[in-house]
């Protein structure tokens, strides 16, 4: 019965999804402890020389593009309870699963830790879809009780549909860390802009006059309209209005965050344009990554610290500011170690005046968002 090799499948994609997270051990075991070392694509695999995806990519992709058309054969031969074509295809499909999974395993350390986890997450997300595709085929499957799921999700046209969507995504992988950490920066950018829009938003908003809530008529319709931003203003203050040198401070503070911002985004731009890598560069482009993230986590954390009015808040604004400082500083020390890296790698040198101009922006903002002492 179609429905038996279904449920075949099943278990081994769910043995390979165990195998995909568990280490590169444990999959080189279940792959028979060895991978085909005849073609230089394979033999790139085993070289401490390889520091992208260039060598290694046709081979996920040939394995991306035999599970689609698996895909495709499997969905057709299910449907029409075609037992000798739904076994062929299953067959077909666990055999290049695992062979992704050991392929992903074997990926040498030297591409980057973020570009390494981008093919493992693309991995993962192909098994869980050729998942979803067994799951409603069997549904649609006349099956005994011991086979038959619980009731699909998607229908098994749709199903096959996210399968081919991630085999897709395998074969557009970036081929280089740079591109996946210059993804991840940019996200890490348009994240900062919540921050920069919630601190316009507060002085906006505990600026606007507050005559019109003290009309009972307008209460009901004001607290309908205010978008949570009077509980907001409420608990940052009771109702204080925002004073002028709130308002500066918070202005210089949004500030701030629209410097790291820019930081993170030239960054983005730089990796994006980089041709040349090694493992070093590499290695310093994952550090990048986290320091972008901290940033993000500071600049979050001070808008979330601002209370009115400000100078009763000095302590934690000040120890905020401190933070959103020192990440700052640590991703600027790293970008300027690693853009010397890449000219050396290109032989070229070029200037990158932002990396001053940033420098001497956040050290005149600190000035500006020093408390005076009491």
């Amino acid at each position: 019965m179609s429905s038996d090799h279904l449920v075949e499948l099943r278990t081994a994609l769910a043995a390979s999804l165990e195998l995909l997270h568990a280490g590169a051990g444990a999959s080189a075991r279940a792959a028979g402890g060895q991978i085909s070392r005849d073609t230089a694509a394979a033999d790139a695999l085993l070289s401490g020389s390889v520091v992208d995806l260039a060598n290694i990519q046709p081979t996920l992709s040939a394995l991306a593009k035999m599970v689609s058309h698996q895909t495709t054969m499997l969905t057709i031969a299910a449907r029409a309870g075609d037992a000798k074509e739904t076994r062929h295809a299953c067959g077909r499909i666990a055999d290049c699963v695992g062979k992704l999974v050991a392929t992903v395993h074997t990926l040498p350390s030297a591409i980057g830790a973020s570009l390494s986890a981008k093919v493992a997450g693309a991995a993962d997300n192909l098994i869980r879809g050729i998942q979803q595709l067994v799951e409603s085929s069997l549904a649609e499957t006349p099956a005994g009780p011991a086979a038959r799921p619980a009731p699909a999700r998607l229908s098994s046209n749709s199903a096959a549909g996210n399968a081919w969507s991630a085999c897709t995504d395998i074969e557009q992988l970036p081929l280089s860390n740079s591109l996946v950490v210059a993804e991840l920066l940019e996200l890490r950018a348009e994240q900062l802009t919540d921050a920069i829009d919630e601190c316009a938003e507060l002085v906006e908003s505990a600026s606007a006059d507050k005559d019109d809530h003290d009309d009972d008529d307008d209460d009901d319709e004001a607290k309908e309209g205010s978008d949570g931003w009077d509980e907001l203003i409420g608990e940052r203050g009771e109702g204080t209005r925002c004073t002028q040198e709130d308002q500066e401070w918070i202005r210089g503070a949004q500030t701030m965050i629209k410097t790291v911002k820019l930081t993170i985004k030239k960054l983005a731009s730089v990796l994006r344009a980089a041709k040349t890598h090694s493992h070093k560069t590499n290695t310093a482009m994952d550090g990048l990554a986290k320091f972008a993230d901290r940033c993000v986590e500071a600049a979050d954390e001070l808008v979330g610290n601002i209370d009115l009015p400000v100078a009763d808040n000095a302590a934690s604004l000040t120890s905020a500011v401190a933070e959103v400082v020192e990440a700052e500083t640590r991703l600027l020390d790293a970008a300027e170690s690693l853009l010397a890296d890449l000219d050396a790698l290109q032989s070229q040198t070029h200037n990158h005046p932002w990396l001053g101009m940033c420098t001497r922006q956040m050290a005149q903002l600190t000035s500006k968002l020093a408390f005076p002492e009491k």
